[in-house]
């Protein structure tokens, strides 16, 4: 998976401090986890208008709380 090499990555930069390659990494997971999580959405939503079901019926609220707090300080 694309993510779990970026986070390594992300460690390395971090170690060995490189703020402007953990930079990028860190944007490169942010995009991948956004990318992802509206690619669910998207296709939950065709399967909604597949299924015939009415536009109130669409649930656009995107949760995510499921993902790990990180605090900055701890590194």
């Amino acid at each position: 998976m694309m993510v779990e090499n970026n986070i390594v990555d992300l460690l390395k930069h971090a170690h060995e401090n490189q703020p402007n390659d953990f930079q990028t990494a860190f944007q490169d997971i942010m995009q991948d986890k956004i990318s992802a999580a509206i690619d669910a959405k998207r296709e939950g939503i065709a399967q909604q208008m597949m299924n015939g079901a009415e536009e109130d019926d669409f649930d656009l609220n995107v949760d995510l709380d499921d993902e790990p707090d990180v605090d900055s300080t701890e590194y």
